[in-house]
């Protein structure tokens, strides 16, 4: 007995672990001939109502109606399988990016931003392996901006930041960085 989850979509961050059935075996009756071919009963996605799961998902599928033609189960009283789906947390991985990678879009004319003594912000990534696996530093600099379009005055804001990411990879936290807007001076105007 197996249980096809490909049509399953765990909640972002995680993913499909185990799966297993309960029973692991069942007896089925038919004509030799019919049940001669058969090795395997697989319990279709679209048997199973788990979506969006975050956690340990259990579910009782009725094994007969998954069975071929001309089969049917040798005690009828036995149609019950467990369907257990173990959930996983996603990898995570982190990068420092650099504060000056930033692209900083929607700058107000006359200012320039101050982020202080921040040289660097920490951003944690989730998704399929592979995509994770393959996400390099380089990757995330050229992807990473902030947008100051609300940074109108001369004071501090705390801005989210924005990572335009490729499929599979989800931010694994919502990440912000402190800046000051400060006017600049008029020297410094004309010297740009």
């Amino acid at each position: 007995m197996k249980a096809d989850v490909t049509g399953i979509s765990p909640e972002i961050g995680y993913k499909i672990g185990d799966v297993t059935c309960e029973p692991q075996r069942i007896s089925i009756a038919g004509l030799e001939e019919d049940i001669a071919d058969i090795s395997e009963i697989t319990i279709s996605s679209d048997m199973l109502l788990a979506d969006n799961i975050s956690e340990k998902t259990e579910e009782t599928i009725d094994i007969s109606s998954a069975l071929p033609e001309n089969i049917r189960l040798a005690n009828e009283n036995e149609k019950n399988v467990v369907v257990t789906i173990r959930v996983e947390k996603a990898g995570v991985k982190t990068f420092e990016v650099p504060i000056n990678s930033i692209t900083k879009n929607n700058v107000k004319a006359g200012y320039k931003i101050d982020f202080g003594n921040i040289q660097e912000i920490m951003l944690h990534f989730t998704g399929d392996d592979a995509a994770l696996e393959a996400l390099t530093l380089e990757q995330v600099e050229k992807r990473v901006s902030i947008d100051l379009k609300d940074c109108t005055e001369e004071k501090s804001y705390t801005v989210p930041v924005t990572v335009n990411l490729p499929t599979g990879v989800f931010m694994a936290e919502d990440a912000y960085v402190t800046l000051k807007m400060q006017k600049q001076e008029e020297e410094q105007k004309k010297a740009e």
